[in-house]
């Protein structure tokens, strides 16, 4: 089966999906949590005038376009992304393989376009059922210009050029880094749990782009920290190693 890549268009401003500002009580998660921290500035600022709703309303969009890592770029002939608000996680993406034609070379690859080259970010993911395959991680190319072979690659292609993932059923993250003549130098680190993730389990990358490290949780626990090259830009990424994998996620577990 011959890939099908499509990247889908990012959301266009977060504030545009809020119906109208009608208080707090109607802001989804991540609007909860800028105003909130908005109101905090308010009242221990010396002046008493109260912060435009225009001006939150721009802060709440510049922190959804710049740290939100949507996923976009996938593999439409094995693959679909979804976007989905419910009562359990007010705003989440789908990301599933699709269970048809013959199995394919390389991994069914979900790849974010959001630059992560300053600041901390975080991003959430449920495992609603995995694959021994599996991996979640960082890597430093994600320019379908590229990859022109994007839908018959493993995450671990040079091609995705330094990359950082948690492989599941490794047990281990691993770090593969090129230096400037091309040489490759891939290392593994066993996670402090000594487990593989199971389905139900909620993973999250902590990229700290300050100090140049990304932190790897299950269910909130620390299972390891690796530094990650300085001064470079980074993608999130999720591979499945079967088209019957599925993934949440989760956009209000952001911060």
């Amino acid at each position: 089966m011959e890939p099908n890549i499509k990247q889908i268009p990012l959301p266009n401003g977060f504030c545009s999906s809020l119906d109208k500002m009608h208080g707090e009580k109607d802001l989804k998660e991540l609007g909860k949590l800028v105003f909130g921290f908005l109101r905090k500035i308010e009242t221990t600022c010396t002046y008493s005038m109260p912060m435009p709703s225009e001006i939150k309303c721009i802060c709440v969009d510049y922190s959804v376009e710049k740290y939100a890592t949507f996923f976009t770029i996938y593999d439409a002939a094995r693959s679909t992304i979804d976007e989905v608000k419910d009562n359990t996680h007010p705003h989440h993406q789908i990301l599933k393989g699709l269970k048809v034609g013959s199995h394919a070379r390389g991994d069914i690859i979900f790849l974010s376009p959001i630059e992560l080259n300053e600041g901390i970010h975080f991003v959430t993911v449920k495992c609603v059922k995995g694959h021994p395959n599996d991996k979640f991680g960082l890597v430093e190319n994600a320019d379908l210009e590229t990859l022109p072979d994007f839908g018959k690659l493993y995450l671990y292609d040079a091609a995705f050029k330094n990359k950082f993932y948690w492989w599941r059923h490794t047990k281990q993250i691993w770090t593969e880094k090129f230096d400037q003549d091309g040489e490759h130098n891939s290392k593994n680190f066993a996670t402090k749990d000594g487990k593989q993730w199971e389905h139900g389990d909620v993973l999250k990358m902590r990229i700290d782009c300050e100090q140049w490290k990304v932190e790897f949780f299950r269910n909130d626990a620390s299972v390891q920290e690796v530094d990650i090259e300085p001064q470079k830009t980074y993608y999130a990424a999720l591979s499945n190693g079967s088209n019957g994998c599925e993934y949440h996620h989760l956009l209000d577990a952001q911060q």
